[in-house]
């Protein structure tokens, strides 16, 4: 259990100095550094839609910009004005399918499941400047999840008829309707409301196949809120009629609209989103013609990065899933079963220590291998198949045999090699015998050396 321990610790200093939280699938709600002049009120926060049951990102930086690192605490408040702000609980569960409100590493706040009690005002400052409110400010609001198939796009002088079409119209009866709800609006509550639209962030330029680029951009329906005076019932407003007053936009499906006044939000719920399309100059990616479109969608059994280990008993192993961040959703699985994150497999003796283990940073871990941790290791992120590893584990005695057979064949060819090379020595020894000077003449060389050496003195 300690090797496990040591093993999880240095896999962890490796996160959090090579990873980087990059953008994942899911939409990730920022706030952009250059806004519009508006308002100090029209400036307070971002609107974000939720629906019940979805998953809710919000960065505590600015959108394209990275996280400073520095310490930051999260806090919300269910009525804006109204209530006191409180710091995010987040859950810190072992299990982490279990955390329904988490933190990533670069201060990102994740609500999953959302629901009706998790509206409200979320912002995040930093810990160092606590008196300081930060303009990374957001508004979750609810609404209803309803299928709008007739999403409306073209350029801005479509927009403008679709907004003549769609929301004239309704802004019209906002001011003079004698309507109940209409007149509630404007005479209890003392608002005045008009449809608009909000724009998401202008997408890629795609290039690829198309005579020219085209990049797109999502306009939402919001209902701007302006506040004509102060109503004399204020103090007896209920919590959404607080909402309501207290905004300075919600959504064109917001459930407090459905509430408050239903016919007025059925008029207002049906309104499309509308996508806007503007030339553009970019470069072709060639992967955007689906080169890798196989493992992208799953029509395809085969990964995009495919290994074989081979492992003696007792040995370690660390798997970390390719092109994956802390965002990222990553599924690993054992011979086509699932390994739930935070959690180690139990191993099937009671008393054994457990040998397979998915930490809260998607890492798995093989540790001290038995013949029962062999498999094929797979792994998808957001549902992607990216990697597949084929685990062999083999007895340390059966690969020490092997390499001592191994090197025993080595050592025989050199032996080999040195035997020839000797027994060729010899022989051509043998055979040149005849031209070896003998005892004798090596002598008699020697005496006849030793008497030039006398005579050369003597002169």
């Amino acid at each position: 259990m300690k090797m496990l321990k040591k093993i999880i610790l240095v896999s962890m200093l490796l996160h959090t100095s090579t990873q980087n939280v990059l953008p994942s699938g899911n939409f990730e709600n920022c706030r952009e550094r250059n806004r519009l002049i508006t308002s100090e009120k029209g400036d307070l926060y971002a609107l974000v839609d939720a629906t019940v049951g979805e998953k809710v990102i919000m960065q505590c930086h600015y959108c394209k910009e990275m996280d400073d690192t520095r310490p930051k605490v999260w806090y919300n408040m269910n009525v804006l004005g109204v209530s006191e702000p409180k710091e995010v609980v987040v859950t810190m569960q072992n299990d982490i399918s279990n955390n329904r409100i988490q933190l990533t590493s670069d201060h990102s706040l994740i609500i999953f499941n959302f629901t009706n009690n998790d509206t409200g005002v979320y912002y995040c400052i930093g810990v160092e400047e606590i008196d300081i409110m930060e303009k990374i400010n957001y508004l979750v609001d609810l609404v209803e999840q309803f299928n709008v198939s007739n999403v409306e796009s073209g350029n801005l002088t479509d927009w403008l008829k679709y907004h003549e079409d769609n929301m004239y119209p309704i802004n019209y009866l906002f001011k003079d309707s004698l309507s109940p709800e209409y007149a509630y609006l404007r005479e209890k509550l003392k608002i005045s409301l008009e449809l608009k639209t909000d724009w998401d962030l202008w997408g890629p330029c795609e290039v690829c196949g198309r005579s020219k680029g085209i990049k797109s951009r999502r306009g939402r329906c919001r209902i701007k809120i302006e506040q004509i005076q102060i109503s004399e019932d204020y103090k007896l407003f209920t919590q959404d009629e607080n909402y309501l007053v207290k905004a300075f936009e919600i959504s064109c499906r917001s459930m407090v609209i459905k509430r408050l006044v239903p016919t007025i939000f059925n008029s207002t719920v049906i309104i499309p989103d509308f996508i806007e399309n503007q030339e553009c100059e970019g470069i072709c990616n060639p992967d955007a013609l689906g080169e890798n479109a196989g493992w992208k969608t799953g029509k395809t059994k085969n990964f995009k990065y495919r290994k074989t280990v081979v492992m003696s008993e007792g040995d370690h192993l660390i798997l970390i899933c390719p092109e994956s961040t802390l965002d990222n959703e990553i599924i690993w699985k054992k011979n086509g079963k699932l390994l739930k994150k935070g959690m180690s497999v139990k191993p099937e003796k009671p008393n054994e220590e457990p040998r397979i283990l998915v930490d809260t940073f998607s890492t798995l871990y093989l540790v001290e291998v038995k013949h029962t941790e062999e498999g094929n290791y797979t792994c998808l992120v957001d549902g992607i198949q990216m990697q597949q590893v084929i685990v062999f584990v083999v007895s340390k005695s059966k690969i020490l045999t092997k390499l001592f057979l191994r090197h025993l064949a080595y050592l025989g060819f050199v032996l080999s090699l040195t035997l020839t090379c000797y027994v060729g020595g010899l022989v051509v020894t043998c055979k040149r015998r005849h031209v070896f000077k003998t005892y004798k003449m090596l002598k008699e060389e020697a005496r006849k050396l030793g008497k030039e050496e006398d005579s050369e003195e003597e002169d």
